[in-house]
């Protein structure tokens, strides 16, 4: 009967301590995502075409243009971050549910939902 006491308080508490950082990094996740959409908000162009608050990182070359537009470089640094996470074979779990992963996801939907031109990283000159 001790061990059965034992047993169920050891697994009450790990479900505790489970429950109480899932609650703690939703929280950070969310808080992440608004205030990198806000930020993503406040810097960018208030329409498509319109110079922002920050300068937007265009490359031009002879009749080429790349345009690396913020949402694109959060996503190059997701996808940094996981590999850096999964060659230290960490959790992803750490990530995922991080104030730095729902503040690049935040400027990722930021520049998707807010701009008609977010899918156009390379174009030609004269082919706009």
């Amino acid at each position: 009967m001790r061990f059965l006491t034992k047993l169920r308080l050891s697994l009450q508490k790990i479900i505790n301590s489970t429950k109480e950082f899932f609650e703690i990094s939703i929280i950070r996740l969310y808080s992440g995502g608004v205030t990198g959409y806000m930020l993503g908000d406040l810097g960018g162009g208030g329409a498509t075409g319109i110079q922002g608050r920050v300068p937007s990182l265009i490359f031009n070359f002879d009749n080429l243009k790349i345009h690396l537009h913020h949402w694109f470089l959060s996503l190059f640094f997701i996808f940094f971050l996981i590999i850096y996470f999964l060659s230290k074979k960490k959790s992803l779990k750490f990530l995922f549910f991080s104030f730095k992963f729902g503040f690049l996801f935040g400027l990722i939907l930021q520049g998707i939902l807010n701009y008609s031109d977010w899918y156009r990283i390379i174009s030609f000159h004269g082919f706009n």
